[in-house]
């Protein structure tokens, strides 16, 4: 049974722990500079995903502008993944997205997760750069009003 919580209080237990899942992913997998990886935490809003104790996925909101949010440090536990669980937090961080009345999701996308998220309703938008190291495109979707250009 999976537990999620909702904090943005980046001095709390549930911060600290999706932050060393952070670093065991981005960093320590991915090689990723820790630098990139807690830049602007004070103003987003943070998703864990719990398995008894342990922190087994993470993501977080950042607010671009009033109608568009973005999906940043997505993340789950190694042996954790393939089970449907970063669907499941992409859900609920849509979730999020909704309560904070925003129109549109942005997520900065690796060329790995590409089909994830367009799986998830994601489409590609712009073309791929270079971010860390990495191979990256930004992706978007719209969860309200959706009449509307992406």
């Amino acid at each position: 049974m999976f537990k999620f919580i909702w904090t943005n209080d980046i001095n709390s237990k549930v911060y600290k722990d999706l932050l060393s899942l952070r670093k065991e992913v981005f960093v320590g997998e991915l090689g990723s500079d820790i630098s990139i990886e807690i830049e602007g935490e004070e103003s987003c809003n943070y998703l864990a995903i719990y398995q008894s104790l342990i922190c087994v996925g993470t993501g977080r909101i950042r607010l671009i502008n009033s109608n568009t949010a973005r999906l940043q440090r997505i993340a789950i536990k190694k042996e954790f993944r393939g089970r449907g669980l970063g669907h499941e937090l992409i859900c609920e961080l849509e979730s999020g997205c909704h309560k904070l009345g925003v129109d549109f999701i942005e997520i900065c996308a690796s060329e790995k997760a590409f089909d994830f998220y367009i799986d998830n309703g994601y489409e590609k938008s712009g073309v791929f750069f270079m971010r860390g190291g990495i191979k990256h495109v930004i992706m978007k979707k719209c969860i309200k009003n959706c009449h509307t250009e992406v």
